[in-house]
């Protein structure tokens, strides 16, 4: 029954926008772990980014074989400083991948990826 519930929720989330999502993406860390990830704030800059891009590859090839673990690596580029832009991309990424709509999901790492490599 919770996991209806939970379906439900999530489901009505979707057809909103903007904190919307935040709160779609809240829900689903907490159905996760119990409780939201802490959200650490590495130093922007070459390494940073080169470090991000590195995960973004990870995250194509994955994506790519419809691979699960997905997910997983996903919620790391949350660890990195990103524009607002870009958290909205990564929002969606996520999203994507937890209703297992790959195609989607590549096409916004795609974005999220233009969006890193722009950023200045």
């Amino acid at each position: 029954m919770r996991n209806e519930s939970l379906v439900v929720l999530a489901d009505a989330l979707d057809e909103m926008s903007g904190s919307a999502r935040q709160a779609e993406l809240l829900l689903l860390e907490l159905e996760s772990n119990g409780e939201p990830e802490p959200q650490p704030q590495n130093e922007d800059g070459p390494l940073a980014r080169g470090a991000l891009l590195e995960i973004l590859d990870e995250l194509e090839k994955l994506i790519s074989s419809n691979n699960l673990r997905a997910r997983d690596v996903a919620k790391e580029v949350n660890a990195y400083v990103l524009s607002d832009t870009a958290k909205r991309e990564n929002q969606d990424l996520l999203l994507n991948l937890q209703k297992l709509n790959f195609k989607e999901a590549l096409e916004a790492l795609r974005r999220l990826r233009n969006l890193i490599r722009t950023d200045d």
